[in-house]
């Protein structure tokens, strides 16, 4: 299907492209900022960063419209440049290395108001040269282009101002195209959450950023609060339980865990002799388990908070069945036991539900330590 006449696809793509760039700069955020956009230019943090956002297809030339209208923009009595520590072009566009904007940004406050009064002065040279004699008659091939017509206003400003705006004036160019600047959003920013949700997480953001509940005036605003409550809601969703848990491996055989230790002792202490081989499996896989995919960073804090669960239900189940014993002190241990291995997971944080085996296994790894006085034999109370 052929473009309408009207096709708005590119200036379509350039508001999507600041979106994009709101979001990643939401993420800077420090608390007590408010970022705004469209209210005070395409993207502004109050008391830190004014920016302006271009996706073209061009180069950045010495003349081209686009640095010197962001520059006219900056300039303007109604722009308040001391709100702003840095005032940033961002473009997709790319500056040529014979151009006189190279290395900008190293450039002194004066090195660049030197710069551009020589690229203003080339352009009036240029045009001088192109204009026709005068005629009697109105001729639009004399009157002034637009650019220059920029280039004229802000170099007819004011020395003090230039000298206060010019060395917060930076520019980013070659700055990632839209399709690849979204990666870079998702790839960057999306990394605690698993990957196959990182794309799902962003696009609530971005449509988070695009709600109308933020909109303020003909501007949207984006406080620090809001965004942070925002990240962490989805966050929690989108990892609340995202993975497949880590199967049980069936080749464990109970002999690699002697029968000499702690947790197996308190097995044989109620006299359940039926039940340790089993206990002996859960115990590797739960040992082993943690020791390969729990051994640090986020899962490893996830797994520490499973294990407080177990050991609080326990502890507490415990209390419960000391305090109703109904038959002989082992056979009540028994049931105490079977009822325990029963039981239902608590959460794992991330992951879907982990078997009970898991489970159980970090019951035993925890009967294991020493430093707990855990046990399955059941004493009355008061005994």
């Amino acid at each position: 299907m052929d473009k309408l006449p009207q096709d708005a696809t590119s200036s379509t793509m350039g508001t999507i492209y600041q979106f994009y760039n709101a979001l990643k700069w939401c993420f800077d955020l420090v608390e007590g900022q408010t970022l705004y956009i469209e209210r005070y230019g395409d993207v502004a943090i109050v008391g830190d960063k004014n920016i302006e956002i271009k996706a073209y297809d061009d180069s950045l030339t010495d003349s081209h419209e686009n640095l010197w209208k962001t520059l006219s923009n900056w300039l303007n009595d109604a722009f308040d440049h001391s709100a702003y520590n840095n005032l940033l072009l961002v473009t997709t566009q790319n500056i040529g290395k014979l151009s006189k904007l190279h290395d900008w940004n190293a450039q002194s406050p004066a090195s660049k108001l030197e710069i551009l009064k020589e690229i203003h002065s080339k352009a009036i040279e240029r045009y001088e040269k192109r204009r026709p004699p005068e005629s009697g008659g109105a001729n639009k091939t004399n009157e002034r282009p637009k650019s220059l017509i920029i280039m004229d206003y802000v170099i007819s400003k004011e020395a003090k101002l230039l000298e206060s705006v010019l060395p917060k004036f930076e520019i980013l160019d070659s700055s990632p195209l839209p399709e690849t600047e979204y990666k870079q959003i998702v790839q960057k920013n999306a990394k605690h959450v698993l990957e196959r949700y990182a794309e799902s997480l962003i696009n609530s953001l971005l449509g988070f950023v695009l709600t109308p509940k933020i909109i303020i005036g003909a501007g949207w605003a984006i406080k620090y609060e809001d965004f942070k409550n925002e990240l962490q809601n989805l966050t929690t969703g989108f990892a609340s339980s995202t993975r497949t848990f880590p199967p049980k491996n069936s080749n464990v055989s109970p002999n690699q865990s002697a029968d000499d230790s702690a947790f197996v002792k308190k097995i044989l202490q109620i006299d359940y002799k039926a039940v340790v081989d089993e206990a002996k499996k859960d115990y590797l896989y739960a040992a082993s388990t943690i020791l390969e995919e729990f051994n640090q960073g986020i899962l490893e804090s996830r797994c520490n908070n499973f294990r407080s669960e177990v050991l609080s239900e326990f502890n507490s189940k415990y209390r419960t069945a000391c305090r109703n014993i109904a038959n002989e002190i082992k056979h009540s241990s028994r049931d105490f036991y079977d009822a325990c291995m029963q039981a239902q997971c608590p959460t794992f944080s991330g992951y879907e539900s982990p078997p009970k085996s898991f489970k159980n296994g970090v019951l035993h790894l925890e009967m294991d330590d020493a430093t707990k006085e855990m046990k399955w034999h059941l004493e009355k109370e008061g005994a």
